[in-house]
């Protein structure tokens, strides 16, 4: 620990302004007065006294400004110090994630369709089932916890909201009770960077989109790269970051299959065989470093997007995937083997 404690004073600090060093000062006094922290400690030795031991290692705490209205997050450099290496923890808070507040909305819908009565399938095959209570058509959802999204129905939801602050009080939680991040509840709302509709979720309708202004923030920040009026690393690392969450997984390909389920063409769904493990995990992330096969699979995204195809890739052996014989020059086989005609090259 001493001598890591050496290789890492010795390094620079990040290089901050005047007035970013006030706000990462700024935020560091407030955790100290919430008692997340302590200090202001001003040598080596007086960390030293305060812990009883040579045997520590300082961890780099950066500013990071985020968003257009430059909030302030600040992160300590945990991994380079070895806390990271050294901690472990046995109780987890597992957070939701888009994909599964979107998993857990298709399947309220998929149970609203019944209009005789509520069915509820378990793993095992049991079958829970009762009557409907007009008021539960009034699914609302309201945000916890830093983007721990929380569903509800309208009548309970006063009820739900008060349960929510006493246990958050309870458990030591700094929490808002009110202004903007105190949350109401409401069938349209933002979360995990994204913004929601549920308004009409029980007749199979669910909207997902980019929250306000990402978009036009994407366009200013392309915009200005061109032009080199910016520091282009920061900015083009910006960008990337938001081109990569704007056209990801639930806002990008993974939400066609969803929304197609709801669509007239919600037929068209299919397995899509691949004997090549680099060409599958390709097609499932629809991104490459390859240049060859992320141009390939930018054409294949494209295609999807005018005729859509809710797919479901699986590895398969060569000798048991049926596209492998064209490949080969064998599509007569082929033929033979499915009773297919071959119409040719496309040109």
């Amino acid at each position: 620990a001493v001598w890591r404690r050496r290789e890492l004073l010795s390094k620079p600090p990040q290089k901050l302004s005047e007035e970013e060093l006030a706000i990462l000062n700024d935020e560091t006094e407030a955790e100290v007065k919430m008692g997340f922290l302590e200090g202001p400690f001003h040598t080596e030795q007086e960390v030293t006294e305060r812990l009883g031991t040579e045997e520590w290692s300082p961890s780099q705490r950066f500013l990071l400004l985020q968003g257009e209205d430059k909030k302030p997050r600040v992160i300590d450099n945990l991994r380079d110090s070895g806390v990271n290496a050294s901690f472990g923890s046995t109780s987890l808070l597992q957070m939701h994630d888009i994909d599964f507040v979107m998993s857990l909305a298709m399947f309220i819908s998929r149970v609203w369709k019944d209009q005789e009565k509520v069915r509820v399938q378990l793993r095992d095959g049991t079958v829970l089932e009762g009557h409907w209570n007009a008021a539960s058509r009034d699914l609302v959802t309201s945000v916890y916890v830093d983007d721990y999204p929380t569903f509800e129905l309208l009548p309970l939801a006063a009820n739900a909201s008060n349960v929510f602050s006493r246990l958050l009080t309870a458990l030591g939680w700094v929490h808002a009770t009110e202004g903007k991040k105190a949350v109401d509840f409401s069938s349209q709302w933002v979360a995990l960077g994204a913004a929601f509709d549920f308004s009409k979720l029980h007749q199979g309708e669910l909207t997902v989109s980019n929250k306000e202004g990402r978009l036009e923030r994407i366009a200013t920040m392309a915009q200005k790269l061109p032009a080199g009026d910016c520091d282009v690393k920061q900015v083009a690392t910006s960008l990337h970051g938001l081109l990569n969450f704007a056209s990801g997984f639930v806002l990008g390909s993974a939400l066609k299959p969803i929304s197609r389920a709801y669509s007239r063409m919600n037929a068209r769904k299919g397995f899509v065989f691949i004997d090549n493990n680099s060409a599958l995990a390709t097609l499932v992330k629809r991104s490459s470093q390859s240049e060859a096969m992320f141009r390939l699979v930018a054409v294949i995204s494209s295609m999807d997007a005018v005729f859509p195809f809710g797919a479901w890739y699986e590895r398969v052996p060569s000798k048991s995937n049926p596209s492998d014989l064209p490949s080969r020059g064998e599509a007569g086989l082929l033929c033979q083997r499915f009773g297919a005609e071959n119409d040719g090259e496309f040109e």
